[in-house]
């Protein structure tokens, strides 16, 4: 039974060897597989009372110390990670602050909205926005909002003409940062429309309909009307 379970062992290294020479088993960042395993394992089996405490290997695919950092619980895969857990992982982020309507356009001059869904992950998520029009952060910088998922910017110089786009990251309780999810931007026209000119339509207009009716006290009746009115 000894020598099968060693010919087991062997036989596995020598395919994870393999599969590890064809392909990349690293985790992803946001994986639930990071710090997912446990430290050891206490197996007890038979009629007489027997444990036997299994343990991870000490040691990935590619001779990294696991569990990684010390005194984690290690990861299930064949990599370690280098966090404990796993980043906040990013979603979706809208202009406004309905559900059912995402803002494009705006006539707004000083205030900017937008809200997002919450990031994917273990623990606690604190969020951080900012506005620009070409960069994340060119007009408005980095600015927590704890952990609310929706935010109004006031105080606002709005040009209008611009496009505004609100950026938001997230950031774990371990430290690890998200991806940045960005809008699709509001589009500012907050200019009161101007008429620059005026010009005549070619051709004859002819109004037939303008009649005046009134009916004094006197029952004198008069009746205006314009056959043939003209530009």
């Amino acid at each position: 039974m000894r020598n099968k379970s060693l010919l087991t062992a062997v036989f596995l290294s020598v395919l994870m060897s393999s599969l590890h020479a064809q392909a990349n088993y690293s985790l992803s960042k946001h994986s639930k597989l990071i710090g997912a395993g446990i430290s050891s394992l206490d197996i007890s089996w038979g009629t007489k009372p027997f444990t036997q405490t299994i343990t991870p290997l000490s040691i990935d695919l590619a001779g990294n110390t696991r569990p990684n950092p010390s005194g984690s619980a290690p990861d299930m895969g064949a990599y370690e990670n280098k966090y404990s857990s796993r980043n906040p992982k990013a979603n979706t982020i809208s202009d406004g602050l309905s559900d059912t309507l995402e803002i494009d356009f705006s006539n707004a001059t000083t205030s900017l909205s937008a809200h997002w869904k919450k990031f994917d992950n273990d623990g606690t998520v604190t969020y951080e926005y900012a506005i620009g029009t070409t960069g994340y952060n060119d007009f408005v910088d980095w600015t927590s909002t704890g952990t609310d998922t929706f935010v109004t910017a006031t105080g606002l110089t709005l040009t209008s003409g611009a496009t505004y786009y609100f950026s938001v990251r997230g950031t774990a309780t371990s430290g690890q940062v998200s991806d940045t999810s960005r809008t699709d931007g509001v589009f500012i026209d907050n200019e009161k429309p101007v008429i620059s000119s005026v010009s005549e339509s070619p051709g004859v207009f002819v109004n037939q309909s303008i009649k005046y009716e009134n009916l004094s006290w006197s029952q004198t009746y008069t009746y205006l009307t314009d056959e043939n009115l003209s530009n």
